[in-house]
């Protein structure tokens, strides 16, 4: 295929940048499964539209790699255990930081809080994890729990995509990983969905 592929061996097009492939290309190699299958230290959930009030209040995140849900471990604080960290863009106060959405622990140690909560309603909205130096996976599905608390309901993202990154920029060397649009019905306080790539 000219400009395309030779067999195995990747070959870029001549209008692409050096080692770059174009999005026909690209598609064509992931449909004869010669693409390469990249995991990722960085991934992100980034939500660029959101339902009910604009906020975000999400109970449990995790990544999925065949049965294993990563990560494997609760998370206590947003930098432990090492070598784990999240961070998001946008928290409501102290009480509702990133690591709570990846751990199962639940109110035993935020109390009230134990969700992450986000401060700002006006999309785009991220959270992240961080699996440390040396640890990298490629997730084939996500499971999401959200949690509406007060009276609220429907906290939750109608489009947002999983991303991957192995420098942790976001600056255009992730990958998409998953992208959903127009995600506005099947919502449930504290009942988990699967999103599968």
């Amino acid at each position: 295929m000219n400009g395309g592929y030779t067999g195995f061996r990747r070959v870029p097009s001549t209008g692409s940048a050096p080692g770059l492939w174009r999005d026909r290309e690209q598609y064509l190699a992931r449909r004869d499964s010669i693409w390469p299958i990249v995991p990722y230290r960085y991934l992100r959930l980034n939500m660029t539209a959101l339902n009910g009030d604009g906020y975000v209040e999400l109970e449990r995140l995790a990544y999925l790699v065949g049965a294993t849900a990563y990560p494997t471990v609760n998370m206590t604080s947003n930098s432990a255990p090492s070598p784990l960290v999240a961070s998001t863009n946008s928290v409501l106060s102290a009480g509702y930081e990133a690591f709570y959405a990846f751990s199962t622990n639940g109110d035993a140690e935020g109390g009230g809080s134990s969700r992450w909560h986000s401060g700002n309603p006006t999309p785009p909205i991220w959270i992240q994890l961080d699996l440390g130096s040396g640890n990298a996976i490629r997730p084939t599905a996500i499971e999401y729990t959200p949690r509406f608390a007060g009276g609220t309901t429907n906290r939750t993202p109608s489009s947002f995509q999983v991303l991957g990154s192995n420098t942790g920029a976001f600056s255009g060397e992730q990958e998409t990983l998953y992208s959903a649009t127009g995600v506005t019905t099947g919502w449930a306080n504290l009942t988990m969905r699967t999103f599968t790539f």
